[in-house]
């Protein structure tokens, strides 16, 4: 007879993995929106913009150097996609199988508090950019019309899901080995159990 204690949770190994695979996913892309611009400032000759790591991409004729850049809060966002990456990454693991709850657990609070990065963005565009719209137009510019609002809203609900899935799988995610299910075999009784 299988042992009931053995398998404390409902899900199949398949479900076990579509959790892994899915954080995986979602962490890759909490990456990659940081790395789209957040801030852009375009001219008739072209224009320069920044991503959410402060990093600027210059287009057409606009000048080669700028004195100033963002903070790139986005730093935060790629530790905190690394972390869910590998507390996701660590269940596939055998021997760290027995961290992951743990690295689940962290990875939540850090998606969680990290999505005050892209809401302290749309709140205040402002503490973003700094000075640096004040070199194209000498304090003239409104930081928030240059902001692109869908990619920093994009950000913080990818950042809220990434929190909330991180939390399931690590509520549900057994520390057992997914080779050690119980399957309907084991339910037979051998001659030699008499």
């Amino acid at each position: 007879m299988a042992d009931p204690a053995k398998n404390t949770t409902n899900e199949s190994p398949v479900n076990r993995r579509l959790y892994v695979y899915a954080i995986v996913m979602l962490a890759l892309t909490v990456a990659a929106v940081a790395a789209l611009p957040w801030i852009s400032v375009r001219s008739g000759f072209g224009g320069v913009s920044w991503n959410g790591f402060g990093s600027q991409n210059i287009s057409g004729s606009a000048e080669d150097t700028l004195d100033a850049s963002p903070g790139g809060p986005g730093w935060l966002l790629l530790v905190t996609a690394i972390v869910a990456f590998l507390a996701a990454v660590s269940y596939l693991v055998p021997a760290t199988r027995g961290y992951t709850r743990s690295l689940l657990w962290v990875a939540a609070i850090c998606a969680l508090g990290t999505t005050a990065v892209p809401i302290a963005v749309l709140v205040s565009p402002d503490w973003y950019t700094g000075d640096l719209l004040d070199q194209f137009g000498g304090g003239m510019l409104n930081a928030r019309d240059y902001l692109y609002t869908p990619v920093v809203v994009v950000e913080v609900l990818l950042l809220l899901g990434l929190a909330a899935l991180c939390w399931f799988a690590a509520t549900t995610l057994s520390d057992d080995d997914p080779s050690e299910d119980s399957s309907p075999a084991d339910d037979r009784v051998s001659p030699a159990d008499d």
